[in-house]
């Protein structure tokens, strides 16, 4: 009977004790239990996860800092090698130098390495015809020109090396030498296209936007508050007055007349030859040829060897280049240019406000 007892009050006991959910310690304090244990896979998924794309975003940028410096070394080097041969020194072996203008002619808007405007391609010209060993210099060019101010820089290089330093010049046409590349081309004493070039298009475009037909659809109107009734000429937001387009066309006759004595006097042609050239059609290399605006087909062979020729250096002579160790970082970094979209949009930039140009624009 007592042992019954015992055992109806063990049991009890047990009945009277907490949940599992909590256990007294020593202290009679109750003590949470541990929940399940997380899976390995939950537990450290998200991290690995981070720690994957940290992985790979590190390995890329490892990748593209061994790819700038291998481009900019190789650059280098090719630099120093044009350097030995003479690029920097009157002293190495005589030749021909070769100077590229290509795309779009316009002014640098900053002094970054990474963009290379009309500034350097006239500073080449000028540095090359300064070097004793170099004894003509080709010009190599595929443009449809560009603004009247940049072109012009160009073409004054070209005269310094020509009328001062007494530098044969040859000039080559590429795909398009149009506009403001032809301009360029003028004072070279030998001309040389491709059958199929694009040339000619001697003239100046001044181009203006008038948005006043859209602002007025979407009830939007501009105004201007200015100290001269010309302050704000060519402005979108309203139409040209009689007295503007006179001015405006003023401007196109008097850079005209700048590209026409350019042409004449490169060419040599006589005013009832070559007016009938300067409207602003367009030539193909052939047609042009038959027209006398260039003096030979052919390509880079024929431009070197007629460059050798005017130099005295014979048919192969040796070919002196310019190689600024950041253009092939520029190539990279730019490389959008070669998209026909991205290309439009930058011309759209280079002219943006209103200027004349010496621009093929198709």
């Amino acid at each position: 009977m007592q042992e019954r007892d015992e055992n109806n009050l063990n049991t009890d006991e047990t009945a009277q004790q907490p949940p599992d959910c909590a256990v007294e310690s020593e202290d009679n304090v109750a003590e949470p239990v541990a929940a399940e244990p997380v899976s390995a896979g939950q537990e450290g998924g998200g991290s690995r996860q981070v720690l994957k794309w940290l992985k790979i975003a590190s390995l890329l940028f490892l990748l593209s800092v061994l790819c700038g410096v291998e481009v900019i070394m190789s650059a280098g080097k090719r630099a120093g090698s044009a350097d030995r041969d003479g690029k920097l020194s009157s002293l190495g072996k005589d030749g021909v130098a070769w100077v590229t203008v290509r795309g779009v002619i316009s002014s640098s808007r900053s002094d970054s390495p990474f963009e290379k405007g009309t500034g350097n391609v006239s500073r080449v010209l000028r540095t090359m015809a300064d070097k004793d060993n170099v004894k003509a210099i080709v010009l190599d060019i595929n443009t449809p020109g560009g603004s009247v101010g940049a072109v012009q820089e160009i073409y004054d290089a070209v005269l310094y090396a020509k009328n001062v330093k007494k530098k044969p010049i040859v000039a080559m046409f590429r795909d398009v030498s149009a506009s403001g590349g032809y301009y360029i081309a003028a004072p070279a004493d030998r001309i040389i296209a491709q059958p199929g070039t694009l040339t000619g298009s001697i003239g100046v475009i001044f181009s203006l936007g008038n948005f006043k037909g859209l602002f007025e659809k979407i009830g939007v109107r501009m105004e201007a508050v200015k100290s001269g009734k010309f302050k704000d000429i060519g402005s979108p937001y309203r139409e040209l007055s009689s007295e503007e387009r006179a001015m405006f066309q003023a401007i196109v006759d008097d850079t005209y007349q700048q590209f026409y004595t350019a042409v004449k006097s490169g060419r040599g042609l006589p005013d009832d030859r070559l007016a009938g050239l300067c409207d602003g059609r367009i030539f193909t290399g052939r047609q042009a040829l038959a027209n006398g605006l260039v003096d030979q087909l052919g390509g880079e062979t024929e431009a070197r060897r007629a460059a050798g020729k005017l130099a005295g250096l014979g048919d192969s002579p040796k070919i002196i280049r310019n190689q600024d160790p950041w253009d092939s970082v520029r190539e990279l970094l730019n490389m959008e240019a070669k998209s026909s979209a991205a290309g439009a949009l930058k011309t759209f930039a280079d002219f943006s406000s209103p200027s004349a140009a010496y621009l093929w624009v198709y």
